[in-house]
Parts: C-alpha cells; sequence; structure tokens
C-alpha cells in the first residue's frame, strides 16, 4: 500500500482548524519560547513576538478551513520559518535595510520550505481577495479605490483575477464576510496569547465595591444551581486520534484499505466490523490498537478498556498510547480519579507527553 505523507504534526494544524484550546496552548508552550528568542535577539520584544504568533496562528487558521492545510514536515519548522519570515518582512518595512539574522535557535528543515512559500502565497491572495471585496462593497476609502483600479487598469493578470472574483463574489453572497468561527478564534487565541505573556486584564477594576458585593450574593443564593464550582477538563478537547495507515500482511489489501478510509473518516460504526473481520486473519498489535479506539469513539468502554489493557500488559510498541487512551476513556465517562491515575503511569517518553501534563494540571 502506499503510505500517505502526512506528517504526523498534522494533529497541531487539526487543533488550529478546530478552535481546541488544548492545542493551541500547546503550541505556545512549545513552540513560542524559540520565536521569542529568535525576536528578541533580532531588534524586537516580547511585544512584537507576541503580535507575530498570532498573525502566523490566525493565517494558519485561515488556511485551514479553507484548504484543509496537510503538513508533509514538522510543525516546528514550518511555524518557526513562517514566524522568522513574518519578522524579517517587519524590520525591512520599518528600516528600509537588510536585517542581519542569528540563525542559532533556527531548526532548519528544507521540508518546510515548499510548504511555508505555499501558505504565505496563500496569504498574499487572501489580502488581494480581501481588497477586492472591501472594493465591491465599497469599503474603501478614496485612495485605495484608485489605486486598485490604476493596478486594474494597468494589470491584465490582476484584472483577470478580478474579474473571476466578482463572479463567485456575486454567485456566493458576501464570500468574505467575518465568519462566527474566525472571530471566535481569534477571541481564544488572544486570551490564551495574553496568559502566555502574561498580559493582565483590568476590566474589573473600575467596577464599584457595591456591584462585587450584589455579585457575591447572587453567587451564595444560586450558586448551587448556577454555578460549576469544579471545572472539568473536555474529552473532546484531548480526543484527537492519529490516522491509521496499515501495512499488514497476510490480509486483503482492500479490507485494509476500508478499514483505514473509515477510520480515518471518523466512521468508527462502519470501521468496527471491518477490523473484527480482519482480526479473525490477522491479531497484529497494530489492529487491536486501531480497533480499540474506535470502540471507545462509539462508547464501548468495556471492549476498549480490555484491549487496552492487553496492549498494555505485553509490553507493546502500542503500550503508552494504549495509556492515554486508558485515560481517556476514564475522561469520557466522567471517572476523573482514575483517568488521573492512569496518567501518572505514563512515560515521559511517550510522543504525546505534553498532552498528559495538560490533562493532568487540568485535573488537578
Amino acid at each position: 500500500m502506499v503510505l500517505n505523507k502526512i506528517h504526523p504534526d498534522q494533529k497541531y494544524i487539526d487543533g488550529i482548524a478546530t478552535n481546541n484550546s488544548v492545542v493551541i496552548k500547546m503550541i505556545y508552550k512549545k513552540f513560542a519560547p524559540k520565536v521569542v528568542q529568535f525576536i528578541t535577539n533580532n531588534s524586537g520584544d516580547k511585544e512584537d513576538a507576541q503580535d507575530v504568533i498570532q498573525e502566523i496562528m490566525i493565517l494558519l487558521f485561515d488556511q485551514a478551513k479553507a484548504n484543509q492545510l496537510q503538513l508533509d514536515c514538522p510543525f516546528d519548522a514550518c511555524f518557526f520559518s513562517l514566524c522568522k519570515r513574518h519578522w524579517l518582512r517587519e524590520l525591512q518595512n520599518s528600516t528600509h535595510k537588510k536585517v542581519t539574522i542569528y540563525e542559532n535557535v533556527v531548526s532548519r528543515n528544507e521540508s518546510a520550505h515548499g510548504l511555508v512559500e505555499q501558505i504565505e502565497a496563500f496569504d498574499q491572495k487572501q489580502k488581494k481577495y480581501r481588497i477586492f471585496d472591501n472594493y465591491l462593497k465599497d469599503e474603501l476609502d478614496i485612495d485605495e479605490k484608485n489605486s486598485l483600479e490604476k493596478r486594474l487598469s494597468g494589470d491584465e493578470v490582476l484584472r483577470s483575477e478580478f474579474e473571476n472574483f466578482k463572479e463567485v463574489y456575486f454567485q456566493k453572497e458576501n464570500q468574505f464576510a467575518t465568519e462566527p468561527d474566525r472571530l471566535a478564534f481569534v477571541e481564544n487565541l488572544t486570551k490564551i496569547s495574553d496568559r502566555y505573556f502574561n498580559k493582565k486584564q483590568h476590566k474589573t477594576a473600575s467596577l464599584k465595591p457595591w456591584y462585587f458585593a450584589a455579585a457575591a450574593s447572587v453567587i451564595i443564593m444560586f450558586g448551587l444551581f448556577f454555578f460549576d464550582y469544579k471545572h472539568y477538563p473536555n474529552f473532546e478537547d484531548y480526543n484527537h486520534p492519529e490516522s491509521a495507515y496499515f501495512t499488514e500482511r497476510g490480509v486483503s489489501e482492500a479490507i485494509l484499505k476500508q478499514a483505514e478510509n473509515n477510520f480515518n473518516g471518523k466512521r468508527y460504526e462502519t470501521a468496527i466490523p471491518i477490523f473484527e473481520m480482519i482480526l479473525k486473519e490477522n491479531n497484529s498489535d497494530e489492529i487491536k490498537y486501531f480497533y480499540a479506539v474506535s470502540l471507545l469513539q462509539v462508547g464501548k468502554y468495556v471492549k476498549a478498556e480490555n484491549i487496552f489493557k492487553e496492549l498494555e500488559a505485553e509490553n507493546s510498541v502500542y503500550k503508552e498510547k494504549a495509556k492515554w487512551n486508558l485515560a481517556l476513556s476514564k475522561l469520557k465517562q466522567g471517572k476523573y480519579d482514575d483517568c488521573k491515575a492512569i496518567l501518572q503511569t505514563i512515560s515521559q517518553d511517550y510522543e504525546d507527553y505534553d498532552q498528559v501534563e495538560q490533562l493532568s494540571e487540568e485535573l488537578e
């Protein structure tokens, strides 16, 4: 079978696209420090770094939502490259001269180059289309309008792009109107970013003392009914199963492909009987693992947990993944103490140990 070249770090892109707070926090924790170091070493400060990171995150969100952006390289290499190039352009625009870049913190990864250029091309196209959109809605000021019209009259390629855009625009009303998903993402991103960079909000400072007294009385009277004093983490925030790419032997390639496609398409109810058919011929740890994950997704906890425990006991290569999914099973069922106990047994060598730490913190 031909293996798909999507990188395992695709989980970060998927998390951005779904506005997953856990993934966004993880990106700041793992990848922001290097960006901050680079920018502060190159004529910038932490506020500049915060702005750059937010702009790149929004760009990734836009492209992931529009084109289902797929990583073929580590997220770190792509993200850092985008931030670095963005900051370099900012410096060049402000100083009108080339800037020396210190490469001591750069993760070089040639495979990221093509993807970075693709993302930046998408960004340029989106900016161009937003100008077209504002022009058609008569929201450009007179100078911007005259400038665009002058460019359209002298640039045949740009004029052709504009005509194509206009055709789509009138077929699909207000294509570039602000979407609620994007607003929600920016709002969530800003909160996480401010928290990471220790920016405190002081909006409550101007409230009068009597307001706090009144609010306290309401909480005392109605707290049991309207307030959840203990906020527990959500299973869905941590539920992003890895994709399956089977290379098993002794099993029909067509059947394996069916199982793979249904699992990756989140059609778990359909995948389960196919896995059961495969397991009659090949009882491999790989098939058992993805079968158990499917069972977990549809709420068949006992069956799923029995398989995860079996993989753990056998010291399978899926041992740590099995433990993680066992913890997720307990989380999904609201068995928070059991979940916390399992998390404590997971090795720090587990590839997604940052998620283990994050979930453990939320359960404290």
